[in-house]
């Protein structure tokens, strides 16, 4: 059974994965990739490591440009914006401008949507609730644990605490992308109160409403993955029924 569920997205694809295994599916798969993951605690410290060597950069860069441009508060702001922009669209918009930003928004979105309906059918049981793919639309597009609120927070500190210490910003910046890494295997829908304005910001920056292209996608990685960490006939079925709808309303878009 399913005790942690959490998702990627990409500009034509979502992996989503658990504990044990993660299942990736995008546009040109026929069938989802799935992959044995290492234990939690390699999974956090991986999740840290991989984003240290870019920290380092950053803040170098930051530090130069700290240095001579001391002065100038609007390079500084026009740097923080560019972070941003790296970490959290994965280069896309570089690479290959706003269509795969647009596209990666909306499989954000559905990942966000299909981790939000999985939970609800685990805490209510209500195991015929992702039968109804209107039941997992009506999900939201936004994450408590999504490591973009974290990410937005470490924005906001760092704005205060880059003026006074550079070391303080690099201490901040491994401290939120730790939390991040633990919180993200955690379910926490008490804080989403807490981070309001961060689910806003996050709503108008790095997710949107997705199609049912995007949604096929996340539940055909989730069918995988509950069929693999064994959960009841009935709850698989159910997700099954979902994509059969998504196929069907796809099917009847092409001839009209």
């Amino acid at each position: 059974m399913i005790e942690v569920l959490a998702g990627a997205s990409y500009k034509d694809g979502i992996t989503m994965h658990t504990k044990n295994f993660k299942a990736t599916f995008k546009e040109r798969y026929d069938q989802p990739q799935l992959k044995k993951i290492r234990g939690q605690f390699f999974t956090i410290l991986y999740g840290v490591l991989k984003n240290f060597v870019l920290i380092i950069v950053l803040l170098c860069v930051l530090f130069y440009f700290w240095n001579y441009y001391r002065q100038t508060t609007a390079v500084f702001l026009t740097i923080i914006i560019v972070i941003f922009i790296l970490f959290e669209i994965r280069y896309s918009i570089v690479k290959n401008l706003i269509h795969n930003y647009t596209s990666w928004r909306k499989y954000h979105g559905a990942e966000h949507k299909i981790v939000g309906a999985f939970y609800r059918v685990q805490g209510s049981g209500q195991k015929k609730y992702l039968a109804n793919v209107n039941n997992i639309k009506k999900e939201s597009i936004t994450d408590v644990n999504c490591g973009t609120s974290y990410f937005i927070l470490f924005i906001i500190l760092l704005l205060i605490s880059f003026i006074f210490h550079i070391v303080a910003a690099g201490v901040l910046l491994l401290f939120i992308i730790i939390l991040s890494q633990i919180i993200k295997s955690k379910s926490n829908t008490y804080l989403e109160k807490v981070f309001a304005i961060l689910l806003w910001i996050q709503r108008h920056t790095v997710v949107s409403e997705p199609t049912e292209k995007e949604l096929k996608c996340g539940l055909k990685a989730l069918e995988v993955l509950m069929s693999e960490e064994g959960h009841p006939q009935e709850e698989i079925e159910a997700v099954r029924n979902a994509l059969k709808q998504i196929d069907e309303n796809i099917k009847m878009q092409q001839f009209t």
